[in-house]
């Protein structure tokens, strides 16, 4: 398995593109994660390459869930607020700040795409292509990964 593969950084629009070619993401307002999982280690990677695993036990917890594959998965950690919005200062204050002092607790990954899969590297396939492979291999998965199409 890599031990990293660089995350595609999105460009800002001020608009939805339309046409073939391209692709469009919500902000999630949260830390860009990559979750690499294999059978007896997980960890949590910013963008930047820092191993954060310690700050997020929810998101680990649901990785370990989903059985001993080896993968990685790219997404972004928030924390909703009550009406299930994501919310920065709602994760920034569950991590004790802007620092990073304790665990955030409240934490949940939107899983956005599959990077690595069971010896594959999948970056080379087209966005919908993972995409698809994401949704079959988190098909029913709740908790602190939920589905990004879910309501």
């Amino acid at each position: 398995m890599p031990t990293r593969i660089e995350p595609q950084l999105t460009t800002l629009a001020t608009k939805v593109p339309n046409g073939g070619g391209s692709a469009h993401e919500v902000k999630w307002d949260g830390y860009r994660l990559a979750v690499h999982a294999e059978p007896n280690e997980i960890r949590i990677i910013t963008r930047c390459g820092h191993d954060r695993t310690r700050y997020f036990p929810a998101i680990d917890d649901a990785v370990r869930a989903l059985g001993p594959a080896r993968f990685i998965l790219d997404g972004e950690a928030v924390v909703l607020d009550d009406k299930g919005v994501p919310n920065f200062g709602l994760l920034q204050q569950d991590l004790g700040g802007r620092r990073a002092i304790r665990a955030a607790h409240k934490a949940v990954l939107f899983a956005f795409d599959l990077l690595y899969f069971d010896g594959h590297d999948l970056s080379g396939l087209e966005l919908s292509s993972r995409r698809r492979l994401l949704e079959t291999f988190l098909e029913g998965e709740t908790g602190a990964i939920p589905s990004v199409g879910r309501d």
